[in-house]
C-alpha cells in the first residue's frame, strides 16, 4: 500500500493516523481527493472527514471551514493549471507555498487578513478572500499583483496565457477606485416613470 492509499484509507475510515494529521496532511489529502473526484465531490468528501477526524479526538473545534475551503479551491486550481497526473514530490515543488501553513509563505496570507482567519465566524462558514486584489498570472504561472482588469488598466490573453488577468480573492478595493467621467454615465440607470 502507497502512503496516499494508506493516508486515504485512514481518512476514509476516520481514523487519525499515528502521530496525527500536519498541514502537510491536509494538503495530501486534498491533492489525493481532487485528483480522483470533481471539485466539488471532493470539498464535500473532505469537508466532512475533517469535521469527523476533528470530532474523534474530541477537539470538533479544530475544524476551520475558511482554511479548508481556501486550501481545496487553491489546490484544484493548481492542479488544473499544471496537471492532476503530477507526483507528489512535483506538485510540491511547484507550490511549496501550499505547505507553508503561516508566515509571509503562506498561501493564504495573499488572500486573508489575519484577524480573519482568526474569527469565529471563518470557523463556521466559508468567508470569501478579503485581501488580495485581481492576480495576473504571467507566463510561467505565477501570480503577480493586478495590473490589468477591474481596475482601469487593460491586459489581453486567456486565463491560460501570460498577462491574463483572473478574477482572484476580493475585487472590491479595485472595484471601488473612482470610474473616470465618460465611463461613470454608462453605468447609470435611466430613470423610469410608473
Amino acid at each position: 500500500m502507497t502512503r496516499d492509499d494508506e493516508l486515504w484509507h485512514l481518512f476514509e475510515a476516520g481514523v487519525m493516523p499515528p502521530g496525527g494529521l500536519s498541514h502537510a496532511d491536509h494538503v495530501r489529502l486534498a491533492w489525493i481527493c481532487l485528483r480522483r473526484e470533481p471539485l466539488l465531490a471532493a470539498l464535500g468528501r473532505l469537508t466532512t472527514g475533517l469535521r469527523r477526524l476533528a470530532a474523534s479526538v474530541g477537539k470538533p473545534e479544530g475544524y476551520h471551514e475558511t482554511i479548508t475551503w481556501a486550501y481545496v479551491l487553491l489546490i484544484n486550481e493548481r492542479l488544473e493549471r499544471h496537471g492532476r497526473d503530477l507526483d507528489w514530490e512535483t506538485f510540491t515543488g511547484r507550490n511549496a507555498d501550499l505547505l507553508a501553513r503561516k508566515g509571509a509563505g503562506s498561501a493564504l496570507v495573499r488572500y486573508y487578513q489575519p484577524e480573519t482567519l482568526r474569527s469565529e465566524l471563518a470557523r463556521k462558514v466559508y468567508l470569501l478572500p478579503d485581501r488580495a486584489a485581481p492576480l495576473r498570472i504571467a507566463a510561467d504561472g505565477d501570480p503577480d499583483q493586478c495590473q490589468g482588469g477591474a481596475c482601469g488598466r487593460t491586459t489581453r490573453g486567456t486565463a491560460a496565457s501570460a498577462g491574463a488577468v483572473v478574477p482572484s480573492a476580493d475585487l472590491t478595493a479595485c472595484l471601488m477606485r473612482p470610474l473616470p467621467t465618460s465611463s461613470t454615465a454608462a453605468l447609470t440607470r435611466p430613470t423610469t416613470t410608473r
